[in-house]
């Protein structure tokens, strides 16, 4: 965390590399939590794929209890509302292609997982059409109202890029 905490003194973000096709890396409420805001307005995640690659934003976790929960809280019918459950969705942040004009940016919408939830189907939150986003979470405060979430982040091949490439590419054989 203390090389974090440098790299955003010194450039203002984080930078997460994709650029391998095993490479994954992962995102969390509770780690920005600690840290005092990386990955928030303070210091996004700036995460790059290689060249002709997409980044694939995908809800590693969202299940379990608010921080904030309190059955004895102002009304009773919002006792739970900030757990998440299926069908239930909670802005966590937004994402921006890089070099897009200031106030370009998408919603990152994370709903609630149901406990049973294969590990097999992961719920994509954001397909990128490039190789270059940033990731700004909510601010702190937002964050501990909120169940702990952790977001999965991954450069995938584009299908475009492939196509472009094998067409443009001339194939010749030895013998």
């Amino acid at each position: 965390m203390a090389s974090s905490s440098s790299q955003c003194r010194r450039t203002g973000r984080l930078v997460r590399n994709a650029v391998d096709r095993q490479a994954v890396g992962y995102l969390s409420s509770e780690a920005t939590i600690a840290s005092g805001g990386i990955g928030t307005s303070k210091c996004p995640f700036n995460i790059r794929a290689a060249p002709g690659q997409r980044i694939r934003l995908s809800l590693a976790a969202f299940i379990g209890q608010s921080r904030s929960e309190d059955p004895g809280a102002e009304a009773a019918e919002l006792a739970g509302s900030n757990t998440p459950r299926p069908g239930l969705c909670y802005e966590v942040g937004t994402v921006t292609v890089a070099g897009a004009r200031p106030g370009k940016s998408e919603p990152l919408t994370a709903c609630g997982l149901p406990a049973d939830r294969s590990s097999s189907a992961p719920s994509v939150l954001y397909q990128s059409e490039s190789n270059n986003v940033t990731v700004q979470l909510y601010p702190i405060p937002v964050l501990q109202r909120l169940a702990p979430f952790v977001i999965k982040y991954e450069g995938t091949q584009n299908p475009d890029f492939l196509f472009t490439f094998l067409r443009y590419t001339r194939v010749t054989h030895v013998k």
